[in-house]
């Protein structure tokens, strides 16, 4: 009697550990596939033309950028629906660049989708090639794409 009752408590025991393990595990698998950060490198190139009556600069400018990025990514279930939203950003000594993104986005079972949303971009740069630059890029977009 004794080791039927330990078995029964035993097997308690596992049900309470293996439910507490499937939540811990699917908790572990929605992070980790829907949040992203990481390091990204963006390389920038590009021409200021500015003229007035008083002023003519015609000049390129190219500046390379180890940026922070991260990602966050919300699956609405059995939609085939997402949320997301990432940013990629550096700062320094006076010189800035972020890059924001959110959208939505749909993608059938055979991998063909569509994104729509929203996207910001700022360039500060201070005195790069003798230049500066104060840039504000944002607007709505739409795309497709086929994911393989």
């Amino acid at each position: 009697f004794m080791s039927v009752s330990f078995l029964e408590e035993y097997s308690y025991l596992m049900l309470i550990y293996g439910g507490l393990f499937g939540v811990l595990y699917a908790l572990r698998i929605f992070l980790l596939r829907n949040l992203d950060i990481c390091l990204e490198v963006k390389s920038i190139e590009g021409n200021i033309k500015i003229d007035t009556t008083t002023k003519h600069v015609d000049e390129d400018f190219s500046i390379t950028l180890p940026l922070a990025y991260a990602k966050a990514r919300f699956d609405l279930p059995f939609s085939g629906f997402r949320v997301e939203a990432d940013i990629a950003t550096v700062s320094y000594s006076g010189n800035s660049f972020t890059d924001t993104k959110a959208a939505v986005v749909y993608e059938t079972a055979i991998g063909l989708g569509a994104i729509a949303g929203y996207r910001n971009e700022t360039l500060k740069l201070d005195d790069i090639d003798n230049n500066d630059v104060d840039i504000v890029i944002s607007g709505m977009f739409a795309g497709m794409f086929y994911h393989f």
